[in-house]
């Protein structure tokens, strides 16, 4: 690994500042749309916002809830490797579930329009209600109707905490990697303090605070990734246009061909291993039926809201993983063999560093900055 081009107390500071600042932001918030607005933080309030957020929060909170350490990680690393298709494969990859999730949003807002979380919906369809003919068919069958309707919802429960845990971890793992390689901070360290400022913010002002902060994060992202775009194809000193970027990467596939791409460019969609790639994560995300926080988020949504705001965040978020993973993916790999570029390792492509490492070469200290705010 290179030396860390910001301190440690770096890390810790923005860590520990932007974490505090959004909890006192939102606190802050919440204190006013108490005051002016009425809205009191009971446990309605709390745990669904009184089924009110709009379209435009609604698609905010769906592409801040999708854009984790592996939106801006993985498919930057997956471009490095596989070249374009990969940032195509994965963005396609995880947009088709937004969409069809959306079908299970309006279904839940149609049949049970009151929900306060998505357990509660999984207890109420297998345990209470059961129609009489069904329990003698059970009951004829040696069939316990009540342990089954318990099972159904312990079921759901054990399944919806698994995938909670491995999301959890995926966003912490991967946001202290980064910490790690571009600060020197410790990795147990950003581990245990990432989630600081969330829970303090989420305690303050309930779901209402986390939709309204992730408005604010996807907000800062867009504009970041507009930045990044502008800096790596017009005024970058090492690339700064389209036309070098592409006669690098020609030089590259024929330096470090890409298996199982046509002619082993970087630049063409015809790529085995990106459409396998693809395949198994398109499955894999299928694991949002039983994601606690997507569902949580769909009942806060004022119910004609809930269609137009999952269509429009998931349109909105293609664009991020695309445009970063082209932008400093393909970087990366055209800035190979350039002596303010980091030669990327088998051990950095595992914990997806490939974006990381491009952005300090392009942009130096604040490259490193603008990875971490990220």
């Amino acid at each position: 690994m290179p030396d860390a081009i910001l301190s440690q107390g770096a890390g810790y500071g923005i860590l520990i500042g932007f974490g505090a600042l959004f909890a006192l932001a939102m606190w802050w918030l919440s204190v006013q749309l108490a005051r002016f607005r009425n809205e009191v933080q009971g446990s309605e309030m709390f745990m669904t916002a009184k089924h009110s957020v709009k379209t435009g929060l609604v698609a905010s909170a769906v592409v801040s809830s999708w854009t984790i350490a592996a939106t801006l990680l993985t498919s930057s690393t997956w471009c490095y490797q596989y070249g374009v298709s990969g940032a195509y494969f994965y963005g396609a990859g995880a947009t088709v579930q937004i969409f069809i999730f959306a079908v299970a949003a309006i279904e839940l807002k149609r049949r049970a329009p009151a929900a306060h979380t998505f357990l509660e919906l999984a207890r109420i369809r297998y345990g209470e209600k059961i129609d009489a003919c069904d329990v003698v068919s059970k009951k004829s069958a040696n069939l316990n109707p009540t342990f089954q309707g318990t099972a159904g919802h312990i079921v759901f429960i054990v399944y919806s905490t698994i995938y909670a845990i491995i999301n959890c971890v995926n966003i912490l793992v991967g946001g202290s990697a980064v910490f790690t390689a571009l600060t020197g901070m410790s990795v147990i360290a950003g581990v245990w303090l990432l989630p600081v400022g969330v829970v303090i913010y989420t305690l303050t002002g309930g779901i209402k605070a986390t939709i309204l902060t992730d408005y604010s994060h996807t907000v800062i992202i867009y504009a970041m990734v507009l930045a990044g775009l502008f800096i790596v194809y017009t005024n970058s000193s090492l690339l700064g246009s389209p036309d070098i970027v592409y006669d690098r990467l020609r030089a590259a596939a024929k330096i470090a061909p890409v298996v199982g791409n046509e002619g082993g460019e970087y630049l063409t969609m015809a790529s085995q291993d990106g459409v396998l790639l693809g395949v198994v994560f398109w499955c894999a995300v299928f694991g949002t039926t039983i994601d606690v926080q997507l569902f949580q988020k769909a009942i806060t949504a004022d119910p004609a809201s809930t269609l137009p705001g999952y269509m429009i965040g998931g349109l909105s978020w293609f664009s991020i993983p695309f445009c970063l993973a082209t932008t400093f993916g393909l970087a990366a790999r055209a800035m190979q063999g350039m002596p303010e570029m980091h030669t990327i390792t088998a051990t950095d492509i595992s914990q997806g560093l490939a974006m990381p490492y491009a952005a300090q070469a392009l942009m130096g200290t604040g490259g490193a900055v603008f990875v971490l705010l990220m």
